[in-house]
């Protein structure tokens, strides 16, 4: 299989934008689409390479609409369908980046279930969750620069306990923080330019980014 370096992963969640999932799907070299989100993204038109999961929550027409070669039916009750998405764009379509949309919604289980998971591959592949409001990404060990508007919303929240290194850009200062679950974190900072830059020392960090025009993607 030919290297897809910007792969975007669909989740069967409630809430995303159909402008979202176009944008996202046409910058991507591969739509994976994890089970009954090919009903959505079909219902708009955009045809996923890869559809996997168990196939438990996917329409039998869309199943039956769907090239053999495309679907990836994986019965692994122990993963759930975003585990099984993002480990094939890793080890299969060897992203460099991945998008995730339509993760957001009222199973809030699923919701945090693949946030967590997310920070185990976050120093192989450059993961972001699109939502909504903001843009959730998931910072590994290592220098960070994200580009911003003055006065956009950044919330810092680790994935288990995390050392913040060198920072600026950000209102409140975080240089040298640790963070960590239960004890300090870091929302509702605010840029106070064009970018913010962080090195995360050790751990991992969700940065919640508010969405803005011009945004970046990927």
């Amino acid at each position: 299989m030919k290297k897809s370096e910007r792969v975007t992963i669909v989740l069967h969640g409630e809430f995303s934008k159909p402008d979202d999932l176009w944008a996202w799907s046409e910058e991507a070299d591969m739509v994976i689409a994890a089970d009954g989100a090919a009903d959505t993204l079909l219902s708009l038109g955009i045809k996923p390479d890869i559809v996997i999961g168990d196939m438990d929550g996917i329409l039998a027409e869309t199943l039956k609409s769907l090239p053999e070669d495309s679907v990836v039916r994986d019965e692994d009750q122990n993963s759930t369908d975003f585990q099984k998405a993002l480990r094939y764009a890793k080890d299969v379509a060897q992203a460099e980046s991945v998008a995730v949309l339509a993760y957001e919604g009222s199973r809030v289980d699923h919701m945090l279930s693949s946030l967590f998971f997310s920070a185990a591959l976050a120093s192989e592949l450059a993961i972001r969750f699109v939502g909504n409001e903001s843009q959730a990404l998931v910072l590994a060990e290592g220098r960070h620069t994200v580009s911003v508007t003055a006065g956009t919303r950044v919330s810092l929240l680790p994935l288990g306990t995390a050392t913040v290194g060198n920072a600026s850009g950000f209102e409140y200062d975080v240089e040298g923080v640790t963070l960590s679950v239960g004890g300090r974190d870091g929302v509702s900072n605010r840029a106070n330019g064009d970018e913010i830059t962080l090195t995360i020392s050790s751990g991992a960090v969700l940065a919640f980014v508010q969405r803005f025009n011009g945004e970046e993607q990927w």
